[in-house]
């Protein structure tokens, strides 16, 4: 019955893996790459309601949309959004999808380290 048993949580483990694993990248409107520094492209022109997947190409990286890490104040963007901090692969990791919805000019960085002041803005 062990053996039985074994092989039952053995088989879940499996199933939840390829769940993990075959779960679509990130499906959006539009694409940007965090590589070497720098958002790819590090401005867009996107319409309300349309999405934006971030993909982190190697590096940690985070997207921060809410308070500028070297002055201290805020962005004030028409609303604020962050992707918690990701490790990069170099096929990509996607970090996620945000969907803008209210119209405006939105500023974000990368708050990791001192990327910021390296010029990784957008």
């Amino acid at each position: 019955m062990t053996y039985l048993k074994s092989i039952f949580f053995s088989l879940i483990f499996l199933l939840g893996s390829f769940n993990l694993v075959a779960q679509g990248p990130c499906d959006a409107d539009h694409t940007v790459l965090l590589i070497d520094y720098e958002f790819s492209p590090s401005e867009l022109t996107i319409a309300p309601g349309e999405t934006v997947a971030f993909i982190n190409v190697e590096g940690t990286h985070d997207v921060n949309g809410v308070t500028n890490s070297i002055t201290g104040d805020p962005f004030n963007n028409p609303e604020d959004f962050y992707l918690n901090e990701t490790i990069g692969t170099t096929a990509g990791t996607c970090m996620g999808v945000i969907t803008f919805s209210v119209p405006g000019v939105y500023n974000y960085e990368c708050g990791v380290g001192f990327h910021a002041d390296l010029g990784m803005v957008g």
